[in-house]
């Protein structure tokens, strides 16, 4: 995701579907919903297109101080799971990447971590 922020407003743009279903554009006045609950993109397009253009303005600002292109756009597996690219849904997104509850997340990390012990000692 990418996001602008200023005192008065919050403006975060999906750049993949979002795990939790979230919509690809989401407009925030922190100071009436500081708790986030009413996305206004819809109903506040001229201040989307304010706030995006202020970010993309910095966003190409730094590509040319640094020289390197965004790394948002280029890390098409930064979930992990190589080969899969960016998501196409946001019910891919939940699928691949849900683990369930805690217990199950405690499981599949020492699961992990065993694996990667057992490739450690091959090499």
């Amino acid at each position: 995701k990418h996001g602008w922020r200023t005192p008065h407003w919050k403006l975060i743009i999906a750049l993949e579907p979002d795990f939790h279903f979230k919509p690809e554009i989401e407009l925030y006045n922190l100071v009436e919903d500081p708790d986030e609950n009413h996305n206004l993109a819809e109903s506040e397009p001229e201040m989307v297109a304010l706030l995006k253009g202020r970010m993309d303005a910095w966003i190409a600002k730094r590509e040319q101080e640094t020289g390197k292109p965004n790394p948002m756009h280029h890390q098409g597996d930064w979930h992990g799971h190589e080969g899969l690219g960016p998501f196409t849904s946001s019910q891919q997104a939940y699928d691949t990447l849900h683990i369930g509850s805690a217990s199950q997340a405690r499981r599949l990390q020492a699961r992990e971590a065993q694996e990667k012990a057992e490739a450690e000692k091959k090499d």
